[in-house]
């Protein structure tokens, strides 16, 4: 049996194919918010929301390096992202391009990369004039981003070949995905374990939601004192659904000290309702430098920050932590003219142990001084 946390996603699209919708701004807008909805709904069903916090169309040219090469494309937008963050915030970032991809490729997006500043996005390609098309694309991505690896044979039980089958299958097509698999809900549940995901639990900012305000989209906006949503998704922590069908939206809120967000993992706390706010409180964990598996490891912005992990996030499941190089890379990687240096993925991210004491740090080694 899972438990899938509940959890908070603020989320961001940025679309290039300005062409391919006619050059109209306001038809790009609608169907990127179609998509959204649907992206957000496939969510639901794990207790996470997905809000469109921010839409960037790129009417004049392109921010970064977009090629057949998805993944020089991939590296690009990451590095861009990058500078997206410190002007706009949000948890994660997907590109929609209308470039076609060599191969089968139709999207792209680093394992476990979700809240991380170097790989908390995706690519994907625009391949469908159905929104739902490019909407099971980018669930797939972001399922990618939380740890979310493809479905083997026997995975999905949960929708049949005809009803599109699941969103973490490793080809899909029409009839599109809308459900996950038993085997992505247990990939979730070990990501959001071990401490990832910390950036989801904080309650973003509402009143910048692309679309404006709605009564019962289960965010609550200026002029409402409540919004528990949809009969479906009564996932508001720190409140019950409405009592009474002639009160749709009388939320009533849990009493103080309850439990409303469980620990994620080692390096994080529980969270209680305060009595005073249907919202779970922000999300605290144990402080930067505290031990973690069995010593092995130091906490970093809530995760215990392992090499094994790191390998399964570059290499996937079934790999292993070879010799250590400690903070340091791969000797040789490729990159094209014109793009710049690409990250090496063969560094430890910063936060990771690489000695007593010694944590890896924007791609180096330091000395970590405080208490352990």
């Amino acid at each position: 049996m899972f438990y899938i946390f509940p959890s908070w996603l603020t989320f961001i699209y940025v679309i290039v194919q300005f062409q391919r919708q006619n050059q109209d701004y306001e038809k790009t807008k609608a169907r990127i918010m179609e998509i959204a909805n649907y992206v957000d709904k496939f969510y639901r069903a794990l207790n996470i929301r997905v809000p469109l916090i921010g839409l960037e169309v790129w009417t004049e040219r392109d921010q970064c390096i977009i090629t057949e090469e998805p993944n020089a494309t991939l590296w690009s937008f990451l590095q861009w992202r990058q500078k997206l963050k410190s002007r706009k915030k949000h948890d994660n970032a997907q590109l929609l391009t209308g470039v076609t991809f060599k191969g089968t490729t139709i999207g792209m997006a680093p394992l476990e990369g979700m809240c991380s500043l170097e790989n908390s996005g995706g690519i994907n390609v625009d391949h469908s004039e159905l929104s739902i098309g490019a909407a099971a694309t980018m669930a797939h991505e972001i399922g990618h981003n939380f740890g979310m690896s493809h479905d083997h044979d026997s995975c999905c039980v949960e929708a049949t070949a005809d009803q599109g089958g699941c969103v973490m299958a490793a080809a899909t097509g029409h009839p599109f995905p809308r459900v996950f698999s038993y085997c992505s809900k247990r990939d979730l549940d070990r990501y959001f374990q071990k401490g990832g995901g910390m950036c989801l639990y904080n309650i973003p900012n509402m009143n910048n939601l692309v679309g404006g305000k709605k009564c019962g989209n289960g965010f609550v906006e200026d002029g409402e004192e409540c919004d528990c949503g949809e009969p479906d998704m009564l996932h508001v922590l720190c409140s019950f659904p409405p009592s009474s069908p002639s009160v749709p939206y009388a939320c009533q809120l849990k009493q103080a000290g309850t439990m409303c967000r469980r620990p994620a993992g080692a390096c994080d706390l529980p969270e209680y309702c305060t009595g005073a706010s249907p919202y779970c409180p922000a999300n605290v964990y144990l402080l930067d430098g505290s031990s973690c598996q069995y010593g092995m490891a130091y906490c970093y912005n809530g995760m215990c920050l392992t090499h094994e992990q790191q390998c399964l996030q570059l290499w996937g499941y079934g790999n292993e932590n070879g010799t250590e190089v400690k903070c340091r890379g791969t000797y040789v990687y490729s990159t094209q003219d014109g793009q710049g240096d690409l990250p090496d993925p063969g560094l430890v991210m910063t936060g990771t142990k690489c000695g007593e004491g010694k944590v890896g740090s924007d791609q180096a080694g330091i000395l970590w001084s405080g208490k352990y």
